[in-house]
């Protein structure tokens, strides 16, 4: 059941690519690395994580997301 789950949340994460840019959702971060996404909205305020506001969404690059998460 656990790895059905793990599937089905591995299928969600579509990223979108703008400008040669790949980026991603704050609920698709929250759901590969396992980290609220109120966290990762905290993380976007403080700057710790660069995100940017498309719409209603914040996205964050793939850059940005791997070097957050060398850190």
């Amino acid at each position: 059941k656990n790895q059905k789950n793990k599937k089905q949340n591995e299928e969600k994460i579509l990223p979108r690519v703008i400008a040669g840019e790949t980026y991603y959702t704050l609920k698709e971060i929250s759901d590969k690395h396992q980290v609220s996404e109120t966290t990762l909205r905290k993380y976007v305020k403080s700057g710790q994580l660069i995100g940017k506001r498309f719409g209603r969404n914040i996205l964050v690059s793939e850059k940005s997301l791997n070097k957050y998460l060398s850190e």
